[in-house]
């Protein structure tokens, strides 16, 4: 989901923003053999979804294996002689071929996701090969599912009419709400094109560029989940005929190399990133961190964004969406550390401890990405290579400088106006906040 930062891993992915009531409790499920009820995931699959292309090649069994074996594997999952990955059918995948993995709500979904698929470029379209398909309906948050082999959207980020707003159950609450309320700082992220923020003015969710280009990220996003749990490189290892969710890579998943050869190494970041992310309790120390504390800390790893630090999924999946996003929509992207505020606020009170442009262009993070760029775009990698050669530098925020009228190296950019609320701040940003969802000792949903 957008909004703030990131997304996280669980057998479902799933990623997101917040800013609904809490919800109430998951409902529980009894495992077999037992009668004592073990928790229910938090993420929720539409039920009422028909197919996107009624008489396509998989048309009968998208719903059986997408939405039937639900998270807590309530029934079996589908083998892959039912449902193949994409990439055991094509190494290329076309937008016709992606859409006849596709289910919809309504009607309209499947229009606004061809729109979507339509404006990615083909090696975009190549990383789809690890997922059996797509649901697109009241999904909150947003989510990679391993147990299926799915990628679950939320429809409301496709929706440019009232019409089709109204279609979309906003009422479902998303589980995160105040995950990092105690620590007094915030490492926003926001995505810019020509300097508009995305999320306002022509690029606003509900207007058609903003919202497609939402989706795209999004996507770009839940697909590295993906690449990363079904690599591309061994697809051609996975038996025809074995269930989906037996299908394991462990040990040699993109994140795993990533992790082993170019680590993370703040242990500071990476605990405040579970209070922030993953809903763990405050230390006192942590509650007394002020912005220019973990300002100094940030730029000394090769994190692209705090969300990196919630898990090794989360490392690869937003190490993958500053790159998709530069390279295939052009977007340039911000983070910075900002006081944590509470109630009314203008943008003089967001001043900058630590901020950076384009931090995907700092070797410290370019180098990272370069580890593992190969294995996810076998054939095609030397593209997004070629686009890191040739990348602008990154450029530094002064602190001091305000998050809506941020100083670099000489000149300052316009305002971007003044948010009177987090929420409407959240607006122009990526809202992240991971979850990896296990049950059994298996992952079976990521953020």
């Amino acid at each position: 989901m957008l909004a703030y930062g990131t997304c996280a891993l669980t057998l479902l992915t799933a990623c997101g923003g917040g800013g609904s009531p809490a919800p109430a409790p998951p409902l529980s499920v009894v495992q077999p053999g037992t009668q004592t009820p073990a928790p229910a995931s938090p993420f929720r699959i539409p039920d009422a979804v028909t197919p996107a292309v009624l008489f396509g090649p998989y048309a009968k069994v998208l719903e059986r294996c997408l939405v039937a074996p639900g998270v807590d594997g309530v029934a079996p999952s589908c083998n892959t002689l039912e449902l193949p990955l994409i990439g055991q059918d094509t190494d290329t995948p076309s937008v016709d071929t992606i859409m006849a993995r596709v289910l919809v709500e309504a009607p309209w979904m499947t229009q606004r996701f061809r729109e979507v698929l339509e404006l990615m470029p083909p090696e975009g379209l190549r990383f789809f090969r690890s997922i059996t398909g797509v649901v697109i309906g009241t999904v909150r948050p947003s989510f990679y599912a391993p147990v299926t082999g799915g990628i679950y959207l939320d429809a409301l980020y496709l929706a440019i009419t009232p019409k089709q707003i109204d279609d979309v159950d906003r009422s479902t609450p998303d589980f995160r709400e105040d995950f990092g309320s105690a620590l007094s700082f915030e490492i926003p992220a926001r995505y810019l094109r020509n300097g508009t923020p995305l999320g306002q003015g022509d690029l606003a969710l509900g207007t058609r560029d903003g919202s497609n280009i939402i989706t795209s990220l999004l996507l770009y996003h839940e697909l590295t989940h993906a690449t990363d749990f079904f690599p591309p490189d061994r697809i051609d290892a996975i038996d025809r005929g074995r269930a989906i969710d037996e299908v394991s890579f462990a040990g040699e998943r993109l994140s795993d190399d990533l992790r082993v050869n170019t680590p993370l190494t703040s242990w500071r970041l990476r605990s405040l990133a579970g209070v922030r992310f993953l809903g763990d309790a405050a230390t006192a120390a942590e509650r007394a961190l002020e912005p220019d504390d973990v300002g100094r800390e940030f730029p000394l790893d090769g994190a692209v964004d705090w969300y990196a630090y919630a898990t090794q999924f989360e490392d690869l999946a937003m190490l993958f969406e500053a790159l998709w996003t530069h390279y295939a929509l052009g977007l340039d992207r911000d983070i910075a550390v900002l006081p944590l505020l509470s109630g009314p606020f203008s943008c003089d009170d967001l001043v900058v401890a630590w901020g950076e442009r384009n931090r995907l262009a700092n070797p410290a993070v370019t180098n990272r990405i370069r580890q593992v760029l190969p294995r996810a775009l076998p054939s095609k990698a030397y593209l997004l290579e070629h686009h890191l050669d040739t990348m602008p530098a990154s450029e530094t925020m002064l602190p001091g400088s305000t998050w809506c009228a941020p100083v670099f190296a000489s000149a300052p950019l316009r305002s971007f106006g003044a948010p009177t609320s987090l929420l409407p701040l959240a607006g122009s940003v990526v809202e992240r906040r991971p979850r990896v969802w296990q049950r059994d000792g298996r992952i079976r949903a990521i953020q």
